[in-house]
């Protein structure tokens, strides 16, 4: 892993199993609210490194790999922002994270905009 990549050592990392396939994540544990970062289509979660150290201390940021991205399963078909959106509901529901911000570049605000039109109530604010 380059010095670009490198992680802090108390940020937690690993692979929740949601909607029928395992995504990763990485999680900065912050004291703030969660803020969930979606990346956009050639990425993946580590793509917003930078972010999420500027706001590691002040956010639980989450950074996770869409399907088919980084580190998470690549199932054979189904690959919209339904299943994606579905993906983060279910990743948000295994880390019990209530409340959250939700930001979303390119694909990942594709992402994100599913996820909230289809449970309105559930981000605090979608970026």
């Amino acid at each position: 892993m380059s010095e670009q990549t490198q992680l802090p050592q108390h940020w937690e990392r690993g692979f929740v199993e949601a909607n029928g396939i395992e995504l990763h994540y990485c999680r900065t544990g912050g004291s703030g609210p969660p803020f969930v970062i979606s990346h956009g289509f050639t990425d993946d979660g580590y793509c917003r490194l930078d972010l999420a150290r500027e706001l590691g201390d002040d956010f639980d940021v989450v950074l996770y790999d869409a399907r088919g991205h980084g580190r998470s399963d690549a199932p054979d078909a189904e690959y919209g922002a339904p299943e994606r959106a579905a993906d983060l509901l279910g990743l948000l529901d295994v880390l019990a994270l209530d409340d959250p911000i939700l930001f979303g570049h390119s694909m990942g605000a594709d992402t994100v905009t599913a996820a909230a039109a289809r449970q309105p109530d559930r981000p605090r604010a979608v970026v």
